[in-house]
């Protein structure tokens, strides 16, 4: 028996989490359809094929409209994570399981085969070597959620392994799942273990290589679907291909939270590998960055609404990227996210500048500069012009209070293009 020394520290985690208090509440807003150009409006969701998507105003000030992946930017924000089983599949996929109230449980492990129920589509079945982890305890408490997602990020043993609620962790192979019970077998001994003390289990070995996502589709449970197509006909029909060939069928529209279209015009920074990153510490150590969560390791959200991209610093930061071509602006959204808390610091804290270089020529030049953002303001827009730029630098400065929760987002940080921006990997 080994022990997992981050895992033990979860609890103290999820006190100091449970101390500083949640975000306040989200507003109920109705979803935006958002177009490359800047135009943004309240829509619902009609039909959406591979080269299209079709929305209907709420307000009915417009018609229906069909927009091409050429115009589309966004529609729709992702959901929050749903607390329950959560499937995580290589190359980011999350399939959030039904509740497992049932005898049966939500998900199963029968030999190389995962068959998870799910609520708001049809039960899909996996192979094994598709799967990357399984969350159980672990999809229950946020804190924990989110420090067990480093652990499956970081693990790259050959055997898979297993997270407890105790602390303990074991190496070995797991066998199955079923009936509420996870069999694994470590050191040639056979071990079963209830869900219910399961913090998590991790799937050994390299995962295939796969074509790289098309779009995004963000479900209402919080699942997170990168798939090579979706397909939403008016009939209410709802087909989604991930990379690998496995396909989700459903019929129910209002499961979508989220179409988000992924390569295109658009290159996401946090797609990209930097050229240099600096922190520099007001007090204390350094702080990495995070690509597509915020500084707690969780989605990024501001002036309540959600974003699956973005990147997140904690002043004072610099992150300088080379200038894709053929890209011809840069847009971003700036704010201090929703999950820096003010309870621990006494109501204050989490006020930043934003700024923006460009380099042509090989010297930087400012190229935007926001007014003091601070905690609770809604996100800003940033677009800077890199026609015949090499590289951006984003900034974030302190502001009032040194760098008290200065947990500052960049979101949906993004190079345009007028053209398809070449595919670039991590």
């Amino acid at each position: 028996m080994s022990r997992s020394s981050s895992v033990s520290r979860l609890a103290s985690l999820a006190l100091l989490t449970a101390a500083a208090g949640a975000a306040a509440a989200e507003p109920n807003r109705p979803p935006l359809l958002q177009s490359i150009g800047g135009e943004s409006w309240p829509a619902s969701l009609v039909a959406l094929d591979a080269s299209k998507i079709t929305v209907a105003s709420i307000d009915g000030s417009r018609p229906p409209e069909a927009l091409g992946a050429e115009r589309l930017y966004r529609w729709g924000e992702p959901a929050p994570l749903t607390r329950r089983p959560t499937v995580v599949l290589h190359g980011g996929s999350r399939v959030v399981a039904a509740p497992t109230w049932t005898l049966e449980g939500s998900v199963r492990l029968q030999g190389d085969r995962l068959t998870v129920r799910q609520t708001l589509l049809d039960d899909a079945a996996f192979p094994r070597r598709a799967v990357r982890a399984i969350d159980f305890a672990a999809a229950a408490d946020r804190a924990l959620y989110a420090r067990e997602a480093d652990e499956i990020r970081s693990y790259r043993g050959s055997e898979d392994r297993v997270w407890l609620t105790s602390g303990d962790a074991f190496t070995g192979k797991a066998a199955g799942i079923e009936s509420g019970r996870l069999a694994f077998e470590s050191s040639g001994e056979p071990l079963e273990f209830s869900l219910a003390d399961v913090v998590g289990v991790v799937f050994g070995g390299d995962p295939e290589q796969a074509e790289p996502p098309a779009v995004a589709v963000g479900l209402r449970d919080g699942g997170l679907l990168l798939a090579r197509s979706a397909q939403l006909d008016p009939s209410n029909a709802l087909t989604i291909e991930l990379p690998g060939g496995v396909r989700l069928t459903g019929s129910r529209q209002k499961a979508v939270a989220l179409i988000q279209p992924l390569g295109g015009r658009v290159a996401y920074l946090s797609d990209l590998s930097p050229i240099d990153y600096r922190h520099t510490p007001y007090f204390g150590g350094a702080w990495p960055y995070g690509r597509d969560r915020n500084l707690r390791g969780e989605g990024m959200s501001a002036g309540g609404r959600r974003w699956l991209k973005g990147l997140a610093v904690h002043s004072a930061a610099r992150l300088v990227y080379r200038v894709p071509q053929p890209a011809e602006r840069f847009e971003t959204g700036v704010a201090i996210d929703a999950s820096a808390s003010s309870s621990l610091a006494g109501g204050v804290g989490g006020s930043v500048v934003f700024r923006v270089l460009v380099a042509r020529g090989g010297r930087f030049a400012p190229a935007a500069t926001t007014p003091v953002v601070r905690r609770g303001d809604d996100p800003l827009r940033v677009s800077v012009d890199v026609r015949g730029a090499q590289a951006i630098a984003l900034m974030v400065e302190y502001a009032d209070a040194g760098s008290v929760l200065d947990h500052a987002d960049w979101l949906d940080a993004r190079f345009v293009s007028e053209v398809p921006a070449p595919t670039a990997g991590r």
